[in-house]
C-alpha cells in the first residue's frame, strides 16, 4: 500500500486517472509513490517502484548527476528544478523524459521529494530532426552556387551567404551592415529594384542590374527577390537569390551588336540605320536644325566581282567603308543600305555643307587602291545628297530624292556629285 498521506484532499485513484504525466514522490531515497501514468511510462507495476531506491529507476549515464542533485536539494542547495534525463524501463530501455522536481517537508520532520517527469522522445525525435535539418540547410547555404542576401529597406545588407566571394570578390564580412547602393555601378537603380520588388506584393520579383566587383570590373547580376512584412503589415526587409550573368549580357550585346552593324564592313546594317536616322529626324527638327543625307554607291562595283571575284568586292567595301570613316564625323550615322550602297546621315548640316563633304568623300575615295592579287583596284563612288525639307518627318522621302540625285550622277558619267 502507498504511503500518499501527505496528498491533502486528493486520492490515489484520482491522480491515476486523471493527471498524463508521471508523479512520484521520494522519501530516504526510496520511491514511496508512484502514479499510473509513471507506471505506465516505465512499464513497471506500482509493486515494482514502490519501495524500491529511486536510483534503480534512472538509467546508468544518469545516476550521478540525478543523485548527487537529489541530495544538494535535501542539503538545502539550489539546483535546476526541471532538466532532462533517462528512466529505465522495465526492458532496459533508456527513456528520455524531463524531470521536474521539489521538495516538501511535512509535520513530523519527514522529508519528501515530489515531482513529475513527462516523456520527451517525441519532442527530442523532432529536435535531432530540426538540428540535422538545420545542419543539413547550413550545408546547402554554405555550398550554394548562387548568393543569397537579405536587405533592410534601408539598403543595408543585413546577411550573404558565402557565395558572394565569388560573385562579387568581396568576403562575408565586408559586405554585412554595408550600403548595397555602393555596389550598384548605378545606385539610383536600387531605388528601382526595390519598387519592381515591393509591387510584387511579396510574391518574387526578377531583376537584373550592373554592379560593381571587389577588382572594379561590372558584374551582371540576376536576382530573384521578395519582400517580407512586420507584424504590423509594413515592409520590413527583402531577401533573394543572386546570380552571374555577365556571359550571358555579353552574348546579348554582341548579338545586339551584330543586328545593328553589317558584319562586313562594321558600319550600320540598313534596318538600324534607317531607325537611328528617325530618330535624328526627329531630334533635328524639335531643335529646328539641318539635316542632311547622302546617298553613295561604288562604280562598276559589278566588273570588280566579276574580273577578280567576290573576294575582291568584298576588300573594296571594306575600303569605302573606311575611307568614309576617316571623312565624316563622330556624329554622323554611316549605314550600308544596299549591296554596294551606302547612306549617310548628317545632323546640324546644311545642304552646302553637306555637298563639299560629299566631294572630299569622292576624292578621297579615287584616291583608294585595293591590292588584289598583285594588282591595285582603282575605286570611284557617286554620291546624291539632299536636306532635310521643312515639312518632312519620315526618311523615306529624303532616301528618294537622295536616290535620285545619285542616278543623276551615274547618268552623268559617274565618279561626281548631284544633289535634289
Amino acid at each position: 500500500m502507498q504511503d500518499i498521506s501527505w496528498v491533502s484532499g486528493l486520492s490515489a485513484s484520482w491522480l491515476a486517472e486523471h493527471l498524463q504525466d508521471g508523479v512520484y514522490a521520494i522519501e530516504n531515497e526510496r520511491m514511496v509513490y508512484a502514479n499510473a501514468a509513471l507506471c505506465r511510462l516505465l512499464g513497471r507495476t506500482a509493486e515494482e517502484i514502490v519501495g524500491h531506491p529511486f536510483i534503480d529507476l534512472i538509467a546508468p549515464q544518469d545516476q550521478a548527476l540525478v543523485l548527487n542533485r537529489h541530495r544538494d536539494r535535501i542539503a538545502g542547495v539550489e539546483g535546476p528544478e526541471r532538466y532532462t534525463i533517462h528512466l529505465l524501463t522495465a526492458d532496459n530501455r533508456a527513456l528520455p523524459c524531463e524531470l521536474h522536481v521539489g521538495a516538501t517537508v511535512i509535520a513530523n520532520g519527514r522529508y519528501l521529494a515530489v515531482g513529475n517527469v513527462h516523456d520527451v522522445t517525441e519532442k527530442m525525435a523532432l529536435q535531432k530532426e530540426l538540428l540535422e535539418t538545420t545542419e543539413e540547410l547550413a550545408r546547402i547555404y554554405q555550398q550554394l552556387p548562387d548568393m543569397y542576401y537579405r536587405v533592410g529597406m534601408d539598403g543595408v545588407l543585413i546577411m550573404v551567404s558565402p557565395a558572394c566571394i565569388n560573385l562579387l570578390g568581396y568576403t562575408q564580412q565586408e559586405l554585412v551592415d554595408r550600403p548595397l547602393a555602393e555596389l550598384y555601378r548605378n545606385p539610383r537603380h536600387l531605388q528601382r529594384d526595390m519598387r519592381t520588388i515591393l509591387r510584387r506584393r511579396g510574391r518574387p520579383a526578377q531583376t537584373e542590374a550592373e554592379m560593381i566587383h571587389k577588382k572594379g570590373h561590372s558584374v551582371w547580376i540576376q536576382a530573384n527577390s521578395s519582400f517580407h512584412e512586420a507584424e504590423n503589415g509594413a515592409p520590413a526587409w527583402m531577401d533573394g537569390m543572386a546570380r552571374d550573368i555577365t556571359a550571358r549580357k555579353r552574348m546579348e550585346e554582341q548579338l545586339a551588336a551584330l543586328a545593328r552593324t553589317d558584319s562586313l564592313t562594321g558600319v550600320y546594317s540598313r534596318r538600324h540605320f534607317i531607325e537611328a536616322s528617325e530618330d535624328l529626324i526627329r531630334l533635328m527638327r524639335r531643335n529646328r536644325r539641318p539635316l542632311s543625307l547622302m546617298m553613295a554607291d561604288l562604280d562598276h562595283f559589278k566588273r570588280i566581282n566579276d574580273a577578280y571575284g567576290h573576294h575582291a568586292g568584298d576588300l573594296a567595301l571594306v575600303a569605302f567603308a573606311t575611307t568614309c570613316r576617316e571623312i565624316i564625323r563622330k556624329s554622323d550615322l554611316l549605314g550600308r543600305v544596299g549591296g554596294e550602297e551606302f547612306a549617310i546621315a548628317l545632323p546640324e548640316t546644311a545642304l552646302a555643307q553637306a555637298l563639299e563633304l560629299a566631294e572630299r568623300l569622292r576624292d578621297a575615295t579615287a584616291a583608294v587602291a585595293v591590292p588584289v592579287h598583285g594588282e591595285n583596284i582603282g575605286l570611284t563612288v557617286s554620291i546624291g545628297v539632299t536636306e532635310l525639307a521643312d515639312d518632312e518627318t519620315s526618311l523615306h522621302a529624303m532616301m528618294r530624292r537622295a536616290d535620285v540625285a545619285l542616278y543623276q550622277a551615274k547618268a552623268e558619267g559617274r565618279n561626281r556629285v548631284a544633289f535634289g
